[in-house]
Parts: structure tokens; C-alpha cells; sequence
């Protein structure tokens, strides 16, 4: 899903450093998100973004499997993720391609 959006992202920007600003972003995800620390310890105006973003299911779900624990739901939302960001890419990026290389 993520290699699909980074060439969408890729075939959206202009020049080869545009394309390369998105990863500054995806760098980003993994900080306010439960990888480092629990979100219950996060100032409460963080709780929500921090919840309710995709790395924090993602890594919700392999910290549970990985350590025999239950997981919940975290792994269908991880999917439900994953899937969105895949239908979102797929949609655009078959156009922009065709435009590009036409």
C-alpha cells in the first residue's frame, strides 16, 4: 500500500525532490503513535490524533503477535488502513500514468 501511494506521489510531483518531501512525512507517522511510548502517557491533546492514525493499529497488531498478546481489533483496522491507502493509490495513479505517458 505504501509502495503504491509513494508512486502515486511520485507521479503527482514535478521534480524527483518534490516526490522526495513525502517521505518526510511517512518518517513522521511513527511519533505520535503508540511505537515509542503508550498513548495513555501522551499529553491528552495528542490522544486523538495519536489514536486514530494508521501506524498506531500497524503497530499495535505486530506488537501483539509478536509478544503472544491479544490484539483486538488493531489488526482489521491496520487492514482497513492498508486497503484504503492501496484503492486510493490504485484510483490515481492509472490515470496520472496513462496522462504521463502518453
Amino acid at each position: 500500500a505504501m509502495a503504491a501511494l509513494s508512486a502515486t506521489i511520485g507521479l503527482l510531483a514535478r521534480t524527483a525532490d518534490a516526490a522526495s518531501g513525502f517521505t518526510f512525512f511517512v518518517l513522521f507517522l511513527p511519533y505520535p503513535s503508540s511505537a515509542f511510548v503508550p498513548v495513555e502517557t501522551m499529553p491528552s491533546w495528542m490522544h486523538g490524533f495519536a489514536e486514530n492514525q494508521p501506524a498506531t493499529p500497524i503497530i499495535e497488531s505486530i506488537r501483539g503477535f509478536l509478544l503472544d498478546q491479544p490484539v483486538g481489533n488493531s489488526p482489521w483496522i491496520a487492514l482497513a488502513w492498508c486497503a484504503g491507502f492501496l484503492l486510493i493509490a490504485l484510483t490515481v495513479s492509472g490515470p496520472l500514468f496513462r496522462k504521463r505517458t502518453q
